[in-house]
């Protein structure tokens, strides 16, 4: 907890930790409004490659982890998964309504083949348990023009922006942000603040 603390507070690179912290202040903050059924959380330090080897074995443990945690998913929730690729966050919004998958990256660089297989494999396995028919469900890939973050260390700070800003309004998603090209020192500020008001609370 100190190094995330210590990590938060210097602007370096956020950790796992730090991720998960902030989906459980965003969970709570949903359920006090009883708005926890519009989204689900996926625990990033069970998905991401960042830590492991970039095996087949690590993809298809991850894969079934991502199957278990889409399958209960209700209709018109959003499923949030900050996915970290060695030192490198992007967050990805899955819409099991419209199989849609939408891919934030604040640096806007290609999705990894790794991210990639992952989804496709997850989605593939999740239609071929759910659909009634052999046919093949087709995938959606949206690319949403998020606001770009400013060097190299605050994209652990931009995706948990993004995810307080789809929560507020999902038509962000659909909008590419309203045009938003970047956030201001006082918006990162603010995120910080309150994921140390937060971690202060459970202490």
């Amino acid at each position: 907890m100190i190094e995330d603390c210590s990590v938060l507070a210097y602007f370096e690179e956020l950790t796992v930790n730090c991720l998960m912290i902030w989906t459980m202040k965003l969970y709570e903050e949903l359920k006090m409004i009883g708005m926890t059924m519009k989204y689900k959380f996926i625990n990033p330090a069970a998905v991401s490659l960042s830590g492991r080897a970039n095996t087949n074995k690590s993809r298809i443990d991850r894969t079934k982890i991502i199957v278990s945690q889409l399958k209960g998913i209700q209709s018109g929730q959003l499923c949030f998964m900050p996915y970290n690729l060695k030192f490198h966050w992007v967050l990805i919004v899955i819409d099991m309504d419209s199989n849609t998958i939408y891919y934030l990256d604040p640096m806007r660089q290609p999705m990894h083949m790794d991210l990639r297989l992952l989804l496709n494999n997850a989605m593939a396995r999740l239609n071929v348990k759910e659909s009634a028919s052999s046919n093949k469900v087709k995938v959606n890939w949206a690319t949403v023009k998020a606001p770009r973050q400013p060097g190299n260390v605050k994209c652990g700070f931009y995706v948990m922006s993004y995810m307080q800003d789809i929560i507020a309004d999902n038509n962000v998603l659909k909008e590419d942000f309203f045009g938003k090209k970047t956030y201001n020192e006082e918006e990162i500020d603010e995120i910080r603040k309150k994921w140390a008001s937060f971690v202060l609370e459970k202490l």
